[in-house]
């Protein structure tokens, strides 16, 4: 996967700077957006990719190896949950257990979360273009 597009180009864009370890243990400056920063599994995500290193955590858990490796989304490129006056989302997430589309935690309405925390399904992928990489709620754990 080419990460170029998922680093700003200039500081306009309301990035701040973070310090994250890199692969020879050191550390140095990456930027965080906007969109990373109330979207915990997007960050670790990208901040693993920018760091050289495989996005997925070292360890997995019982609900990520259940989990198919894809599921029919339920409203393919938009939040099922949405309503007219939510705004726009920012990312789409789908519910590995029954295909529910939601929005990430970046959008106001934070809808997957909801959607985890109303039904107990446990994990997610994410549904943007390019983007396979899938979130355990329960563990906490990006696999």
């Amino acid at each position: 996967m080419d990460i170029s597009a998922l680093l700003p180009t200039d500081r306009s864009r309301g990035t701040r700077p973070v310090l994250i370890h890199a692969p020879e243990g050191t550390l140095c400056p990456v930027t965080e957006l906007p969109d990373e920063r109330n979207d915990r599994p997007l960050g670790l995500f990208r901040r693993l990719l920018r760091s050289g290193q495989a996005p997925r955590s070292p360890q997995t858990c019982e609900h990520l190896r259940a989990a198919p490796n894809s599921v029919e989304p339920s409203t393919p490129g938009r939040c099922a949950d949405h309503r007219p006056g939510d705004g726009p989302w920012v990312h789409l997430r789908v519910c590995l257990s029954c295909g529910h589309v939601g929005c990430c935690d970046s959008s106001p309405q934070r809808h997957a979360t909801g959607h985890h925390q109303a039904t107990g399904h446990p994990a997610m992928q994410s549904h943007e273009p390019g983007e396979d990489w899938r979130w355990c709620y329960v563990d906490e754990l990006l696999g």
